[in-house]
């Protein structure tokens, strides 16, 4: 597992701010972000408490627990929004972490390889959101890749097979899914983090040339998958988007 990068997290700082602002009112901004309580069930080396304290959210919960258990014990600790980026070894943990997302009801930011938006796990959670708030999620594409790096003191990443791969980092193609969650307001808050993210570009450095797109139809498309499969296209379709 490799720790979130830090000027990812950077993208969508902004929108967690309308987010904690939206849920705590207090005298300032900084004084809202300072009470929102962040989630992230992957635990790398705890990163990512570090890089979001830098931010200005200072509770964060990234601990090394065993999140499968804690779902089955229903023993995730309380949270106002998830962000992650879960492993992407597996399509297992994908599926786990987006389900675990939709039935929080709460508002997620997770990180996912772009081809993964194609596949049926996503697909099936992203018109579930949709029943739910009447909204899809919406996407932050960054202007070039994000490069994802575990730390030294755990065993290097795979190389795949590609012999020139890095050691200690992977520049993968990826993106952040974003929704507001479940209930009776969080299509508005869905939308109101959406227009917040359309600002993106005007007040983080580093963003210019990054895409925010309101559904798959509206994803550039150097972000469609290479190898396409007959899943892909399927899923595509119901996106309105065709897949070569």
């Amino acid at each position: 597992h490799c720790e979130t990068p830090g000027n990812a997290l950077r993208h969508i700082a902004p929108l967690l701010i309308v987010l904690a602002c939206h849920l705590y009112a207090k005298p300032t901004a900084k004084d809202s972000a300072a009470e929102m309580q962040i989630y992230d069930p992957y635990y790398c080396l705890g990163g990512m408490k570090t890089k979001l304290a830098r931010l200005g959210f200072p509770k964060v919960y990234n601990e090394n627990d065993d999140f499968y258990q804690a779902i089955q014990d229903n023993s995730t600790p309380p949270f106002d929004v998830l962000v992650t980026n879960p492993p992407f070894s597996t399509d297992d943990h994908i599926a786990s972490a987006l389900l675990f997302a939709l039935a929080s009801g709460k508002p997620w930011f997770m990180m996912l390889p772009t081809h993964k938006v194609f596949m049926d796990d996503y697909t099936e959670v992203a018109l579930a959101a949709e029943k739910a708030s009447g909204c899809q999620p919406f996407f932050i594409v960054p202007p070039k890749k994000y490069n994802f790096k575990t730390p030294s003191p755990l065993p290097p990443p795979p190389k795949y097979g590609h012999v020139a791969a890095r050691h200690r980092s992977r520049i993968c193609s990826t993106m952040w899914v974003c929704h507001g969650g479940a209930g009776e307001a969080s299509g508005a808050l869905t939308n109101e983090l959406l227009k917040a993210a359309f600002k993106i570009d005007e007040t983080v450095s580093g963003f210019r040339g990054g895409t925010v797109a309101s559904g798959v139809a509206q994803l550039p498309e150097r972000m469609f998958p290479d190898r396409v499969s007959d899943e892909m296209r399927k899923n595509a379709l119901v996106h309105g988007v065709t897949l070569p």
